[in-house]
């Protein structure tokens, strides 16, 4: 969204200006060539009946905005994911690199397997904690550029972490209480949180290859089952820890995560901020700009050096001015987010601005609601199997009601009588538009679904029947929105989410159009 001036006048200049971050990173989660469609996109098109080939024509210059607002790196850190190869590499000469499962083996799956890049570690071990290092030492060596290597546990998959006599002997039993996998039978078990483990392991390792190299950094995430700040563990200085965590659509976990942040500033001397914040909320609309603009603050007064926040969805009419803000931040921590508001609303919608601003202050009020909601009640958790995913569906089908809805639709109404006779101000309220179009068609068949998952009762066919009406009427308008308002709104990574959820309905729309 640029503004239109009538007279560009350019006045002699002399200013220098740098970002308070060397590492400013926000994901695209558009691809802009074959080579990085994922199975989220593939999965989404063939669910939307529209094919890959007019997706990537269109998001192809979805990586043009991030460069506009100049996030980018100054330096590069690497604490992803880390042993995506070490199963097929050691799985068979060195089972016992890898977690200990409840079946007395420590197979994880077929060598060369789709999910062999999940595999899960014994990090106790000593001939592994060898390895890793060996491994870090001799990619410093030959990139003597690289500030960093990653020595991050896996994602998560079928396995369970290790539960070996060793490894539980680095859990302290008064560490908080977590819920994780630790293998078939014992996927959703209670146990402790494994940051002391996890934590040793960075630490051993860290200090095999800071004998050699003291001045680069081994990236390790803070995430998962290890997402806590440890109790006892230390870090050495060598360490960056990449802290997964905030949540804007629910309160309590935000102030969880806010805590786990400071406890591990005092455990560790680098730290990057890492949250999956902007793929939050299901794709309703939302604003929490300011409870962003505080926590950006708060971790950068506490140590931040950098942010990977994941990931710009595309959901531009709905979210957008969040998207905005943070790069806003990102670049300088100290901006009063009140004025970076009123300043996006003045030159992107010129009269129309108060109204604009009065839409995106009661779609804020909205999206605190939800977060403040303390969840469902026990019979619903239950009926829910415990589920965060489908707990979220049924908080934000309370709350994004038929009237709140309406009540927003009226202030973007509002908005069209200011900028009447702008037409340039009025498509950009109508883009605008599109994320409660978007809710709108969402919200009814999540709503009956939640409804007939919670209350048997509710399975009738008459229940059924409307479901299946409501998601050809929401098909018709994601495909609207795919095909003429590409950035208004992502519909892939919904469509991707739910696949499971209306199969037993008889709804699974097909290939590739």
């Amino acid at each position: 969204m640029l503004p239109h001036e009538s007279t560009l006048v350019l006045e002699p200049v002399n200013e220098q200006d740098e970002p308070a971050l060397p590492v400013r990173g926000m994901r695209n989660f558009y691809p802009q060539t074959k080579d990085r469609l994922n199975k989220l996109h593939v999965l989404g098109l063939q669910r939307l009946n529209r094919n890959s080939a007019d997706f990537l024509e269109k998001a192809k210059d979805s990586n043009d905005w991030l460069d506009s607002v100049q996030l980018g790196k100054s330096a590069h850190y690497s604490y992803g994911h880390g042993y995506n190869d070490y199963w097929n590499k050691y799985g068979e000469t060195h089972p016992e690199y890898f977690a200990l499962q409840p079946d007395g083996t420590r197979d994880q799956g077929k060598i060369g397997g789709p999910r062999a890049d999940r595999a899960r570690l014994d990090v106790t071990n000593d001939g592994l904690i060898e390895t890793v290092a060996a491994n870090a030492i001799a990619r410093f060596k030959e990139n003597p550029d690289l500030a960093s290597v990653s020595i991050s546990p896996n994602d998560g998959g079928p396995q369970g972490f290790d539960m070996s006599e060793a490894s539980r002997r680095l859990d302290p039993p008064n560490a908080p209480k977590i819920t994780a996998n630790f293998g078939k039978g014992h996927s959703h078990d209670e146990y402790v949180s494994l940051s002391d483990r996890y934590v040793t392991f960075y630490a051993r390792v860290a200090r095999i290859v800071g004998k050699q190299f003291p001045d680069k950094l081994l990236g390790a995430y803070a995430y998962s089952a290890y997402r806590t700040p440890p109790l006892y563990a230390k870090l050495p200085s060598n360490v960056l820890v990449g802290f997964v965590g905030l949540n804007y659509f629910n309160e309590k976990q935000r102030q969880t995560d806010l805590e786990s942040w400071d406890g591990w500033t005092r455990a560790a001397s680098h730290l990057l901020l890492r949250p999956n914040v902007l793929i939050g909320g299901h794709g309703f609309p939302a604003v929490y700009t300011h409870k962003l603009g505080a926590d950006i603050k708060h971790c950068y007064q506490t140590g931040m050096m950098a942010t990977d926040f994941d990931s710009i969805m595309h959901n531009w009419a709905g979210n957008g001015l969040n998207y905005y803000v943070l790069a806003k931040l990102l670049w300088d921590p100290s901006q009063n987010v009140d004025d970076i508001v009123k300043d996006y609303c003045n030159k992107g919608f010129g009269k129309a601005s108060p109204a604009v601003q009065k839409y995106f202050a009661a779609l804020e009020d909205l999206t605190n609601e939800v977060a403040n909601d303390p969840g469902d009640s026990e019979h619903e958790e239950e009926a829910l199997t415990n589920s965060s995913f489908y707990t979220l569906l049924s908080v934000l089908s309370r709350h994004y009601t038929d009237a709140k809805l309406d009540h927003l639709q009226s202030l973007l109404d509002d908005a069209k009588t200011q900028a009447a006779g702008d037409a340039t101000v009025l498509k950009r309220i109508d883009f605008l538009e599109q994320g409660i179009r978007y809710a709108k068609a969402e919200v009814v068949p999540v709503r009956l679904f939640i409804q007939m998952r919670i209350d048997p009762k509710a399975s009738t066919a008459e229940n059924k029947a409307k479901l299946l009406a409501s998601l050809e009427n929401r098909q018709k308008v994601f495909q609207d929105i795919f095909d003429n308002h590409f950035y208004a709104q992502d519909v892939l990574y919904p469509l991707y989410r739910e696949t499971s959820m209306w199969r037993e309905y008889g709804w699974n729309p097909g290939k590739e159009k």
